[in-house]
This record gives structure tokens, sequence and C-alpha cells, in this order.
């Protein structure tokens, strides 16, 4: 539960949203805001990728559940989904009810 404060305290915006880009090379993926628990308002957000420890959002229309560092231009997230459940409390949300986790398609290569 500590860490889930801990991530929850230290993000810069947390969002339920839809992968409408996927990321591409150094091209950041581009998530349509759905709803926004922490941060500014705004109708999309670019995910970047810092590291192999970020998530890289690689599949088009993935719903999901991001806690974002950084920003404006660009968030990024490290953190995986291991701790979902604190994190929900923390916020008072239940993802599981109010954002399904949604996966997209895979990219055609």
């Amino acid at each position: 539960m500590h860490r889930a404060q801990e991530a929850v305290t230290q993000a810069t915006a947390i969002i339920d949203g839809v992968v409408v880009q996927r990321m591409q090379g150094d091209r950041p993926a581009v998530v349509r805001v759905e709803r926004v628990l922490k941060g500014p308002q705004a109708a999309t957000v670019r995910v970047g990728e810092r590291t192999s420890c970020d998530m890289a959002l690689t599949q088009e229309g993935e719903h999901l559940r991001l806690i974002l560092v950084g920003g404006p231009d660009v968030y990024f997230t490290n953190l995986d989904y291991s701790n979902a459940l604190y994190e929900d409390r923390v916020l008072g949300s239940d993802r599981r009810t109010v954002w399904p986790y949604r996966e997209g398609s895979e990219p055609v290569r």
C-alpha cells in the first residue's frame, strides 16, 4: 500500500485512456484521455519510453489506466500492473469497474 501511495503522490498525471497511435521507434504513442484522475485536463497525451523499464504502448485500441511522470510534452510510465489493486484503492477508483482493460490490436509488420 505504501508503494501505491508513493506512486500516486509522485505521478504528474493519472489517466484512463485509449491508445490511438502506437509507439513506433522514437515516436511516442498518442493516448486519447477518457478520464483524468490527477493532473492537467487534456484531450490526448503523448507517452514515450525512456528505458526498457517503461511500458511500451504498441497496441492501438488498448484501454488502460496510466500513472505517468514527466510531461507536459511527453509523459512516461515505468509502472507495471502488479500493484494496481492498491493504486486503485489510493485513488478511490476501481479500474475493473470504471475502465476495464481491453487489449488492442497488434501492429502490422
